[in-house]
């Protein structure tokens, strides 16, 4: 026996091996898809709060003949699609938001002209104020100063974990020692 019978018994075997493995280990046929329509219309009504003009489209079929729409080949198969706009919707209220007051510090929202916020004094809440701070970034910085004392210069903040390159040019310009 040489090779080539050698490598056509190998192929051989092996088609054979793959087609009693699919008959004897079928895949599982897929389960089928359930569509609640209820369901899907409740959310569709749930969710039309937040589009603000949502359309209501209705669907004819225009394949039946009429004196003003006579069958023939160009329409005889495509629905007829009908528009109509709703009322404008209204947001929903969230519940749980917290009311912003004017006493609080917006995170990032410091200008130039509100004064430069001292790296070595300030507290969380003001470093928070700081493009790119939040209040996991502020509590490195303040505990970086505690253990490692003072800034010398601004760019010390970057020794801080989580503040690079880019974090320190938007922030360079709102900060001081």
């Amino acid at each position: 026996m040489g090779k080539r019978e050698l490598v056509y018994q190998i192929i051989i075997g092996f088609l054979i091996l793959t087609i009693a493995g699919m008959l004897l280990f079928p895949r599982p046929a897929p389960e089928p898809i359930v569509y609640n329509a209820a369901a899907a219309d409740q959310y569709l009504e749930d969710e039309a709060a937040y589009f603000e003009n949502p359309v209501d489209t209705n669907l004819e079929n225009s394949s039946t003949p009429t004196d003003e729409n006579p069958k023939t080949e160009s329409n005889a198969e495509s629905p007829k699609i009908t528009a109509t706009a709703k009322p404008k919707a209204t947001a929903k209220p969230n519940p749980t938001a917290k009311p912003k007051t004017a006493a609080q510090p917006t995170p990032g929202k410091i200008t130039a002209s509100e004064g430069k916020i001292n790296i070595n004094t300030a507290s969380e809440s003001q470093l928070t104020r700081l493009p790119g701070i939040g209040e996991v970034t502020a509590k490195k910085i303040v505990e970086y100063r505690d253990t490692h004392g003072n800034f010398n210069i601004i760019q010390d903040i970057m020794k801080v974990s989580g503040i690079g390159e880019t974090k320190f040019a938007n922030m360079k310009d709102l900060i001081e020692i």
